[in-house]
């Protein structure tokens, strides 16, 4: 008799576990004191876990969790098994990427993070960026992972058939900081082998425009706090000229356009026209004298663009394109600066110079 009613009650969670249903599993919000929320977690995450259960019953027992709050690694475990699974519904998924965002610690943060890699639906996309938007304070209070979660976010971007929900465009312009965006750029150059693949070369690509971009958009309050944006400004622009220097075509124009964009200001110009041509336009391997034309071309702009405030970029039109240049568009776009009157501080002045100093070399 003893016998049988051990049985019979080691079965019993079994058999509870089969009948549950939403309604129970929501019972167990109530749940007051450490010991009992600690078990309503634990029982809530053994129902999330079990796939032969109908999805109304996981789907409470994720939603049971996020409503607790509580962050024990079971449960993140779990709710991060599900988030990750490209074989669960998308409902689901959705509600794992809540309820892990209702917990606030940094193993939930973790697990977003890594989720954003997967490939997911638009439901469970938008979710998860709402979910990571909560952990806000856990990212920015460390570089490191606030650089981790924007790669991912990069990432995640990338692999939309879609634009991105809206949230993704607030989450980030929080986090693309500029020192952000120039840990990124270094982390991607140091990830790039000698003999880049494609991806490789795109994401050196990439990761010189959100940076580059970043500073286009943030030029007045670089030029409203001098001083503060010194260092941050040259960081920004020795990782962008290590990006040049990768050698490939298109990332070099890109930088070097960029840089004309910025010419505009002087903090930015300083630092640029030292970092591709040299402080008297001296630098080998500066732009102007690439065998490229359309490499040419633009940095004939840039240039002429950042030579009011330094001597290297005036240097380097005089030697390179102002006494070798034979492409006509090249030619045709330095005369036609330097013809308008209104123009008459842009290369009109190297042309005046030019006639007075006629034995100026290229420093090389």
């Amino acid at each position: 008799m003893w016998k049988i009613a051990t049985q019979w009650v080691l079965t019993l969670p079994l058999w509870c576990v089969c009948c549950a249903t939403p309604g129970s599993i929501f019972e167990l919000m109530d749940a007051r004191s450490d010991r009992e929320v600690e078990e309503a977690v634990e029982e809530a995450s053994a129902f999330l876990a079990g796939r032969g259960r109908s999805l109304a019953v996981r789907m409470a027992a994720a939603k049971t969790l996020g409503r607790l709050g509580r962050p024990a690694p079971n449960a993140i475990d779990r709710l991060r098994e599900v988030l990750e699974s490209t074989s669960e519904p998308d409902q689901l998924r959705a509600y794992a990427a809540w309820a892990l965002g209702e917990m606030r610690h940094e193993r939930s943060l973790v697990a977003l993070q890594s989720a954003l890699r997967r490939p997911m639906g638009a439901v469970t996309g938008h979710y998860l960026l709402e979910a990571l938007a909560k952990h806000f304070a856990n990212m920015s209070s460390d570089r490191d992972i606030l650089v981790d979660v924007v790669e991912a976010m990069v990432f995640f971007a990338g692999n939309q058939k879609k634009t991105p929900p809206a949230i993704y465009d607030v989450l980030d312009a929080k986090t693309k900081t500029t020192p952000v965006n120039v840990r990124i750029l270094a982390r991607t150059l140091q990830a790039r082998s000698p003999s880049a693949t494609k991806e490789q070369k795109a994401a050196v690509y990439n990761a010189a425009f959100e940076l580059l971009a970043k500073l286009d958009l943030i030029r007045d309050e670089i030029i409203a706090g001098r001083g503060a944006w010194l260092t941050r400004v040259k960081e920004a622009i020795r990782e962008s000229h290590r990006a040049y220097s990768t050698a490939d075509l298109r990332t070099r124009l890109l930088v070097v356009w960029y840089l004309g964009k910025l010419a505009g200001v002087e903090e930015l110009a300083r630092p640029a026209a030292e970092a591709l041509v040299g402080s008297r336009g001296d630098l080998r391997g500066r732009p102007t004298q690439s065998p490229r034309p359309g490499l040419r071309l633009v940095a004939a702009w840039t240039l002429a663009r950042m030579q009011l405030h330094a001597p290297g970029p005036r240097q380097a039109l005089l030697a390179d394109l102002l006494a070798k240049e034979v492409e006509s568009s090249i030619i045709d776009l330095i005369g036609d600066v330097s013809s308008r009157p209104e123009e008459h501080d842009q290369l009109q002045k190297i042309f005046e110079s030019a006639l007075v100093e006629p034995g100026t070399t290229s420093g090389e």
